[in-house]
């Protein structure tokens, strides 16, 4: 059963010689090794995974596992976890209730959370005026002292 052949490692761009090439987890164990085969590779058809023989009293063999890649978030995942939670309502935004991560809650905006906290919508009849624009606004002439003085004129 011995086939020194090489295979492209599925997944992990590696190209190695692979000693046997078996069609299941049965035959591979079902091999006859020595110690000088210690270390060599075994490529098993059904699951497409490569095996190397660790030891051989009694047959040991250890899944290919390649370089590790990074590692990825940590928790659960989903509405306590690393994904959206679900729910909301139009105009509402995901927003973090402390520094704990993924402690997240549907929210309405308020002018404080937005850094407009001394912002009204006082109507601008309402709104006070100056002093100096009261002063300015008094010494203005009417309309009817202006049309007075018009007639007046002429």
């Amino acid at each position: 059963m011995t086939v020194s052949t090489h295979k492209d490692l599925a997944g992990l761009n590696i190209h190695t010689p692979v000693t046997w090439e078996v069609a299941d987890a049965t035959a591979r164990l079902a091999i006859v090794a020595t110690s000088i085969d210690i270390h060599k590779i075994a490529w098993q058809l059904d699951t497409n995974e490569s095996w190397f023989l660790v030891s051989v009293v009694p047959n040991v063999w250890k899944q290919f596992a390649g370089p590790a890649g990074p590692t990825g978030p940590t928790g659960a995942t989903g509405a306590t976890g690393a994904g959206v939670i679900t729910g909301g309502t139009a105009g509402q935004v995901l927003a973090k209730i402390d520094a704990t991560d993924y402690n997240t809650q549907w929210k309405t905006l308020t002018k404080s959370d937005v850094g407009l906290s001394n912002v009204d919508d006082t109507s601008d009849v309402s709104k006070p005026i100056s002093t100096a624009t009261q002063n300015a606004l008094n010494l203005k002439a009417t309309i009817v002292q202006a049309a007075a003085y018009a007639y007046y004129l002429g």
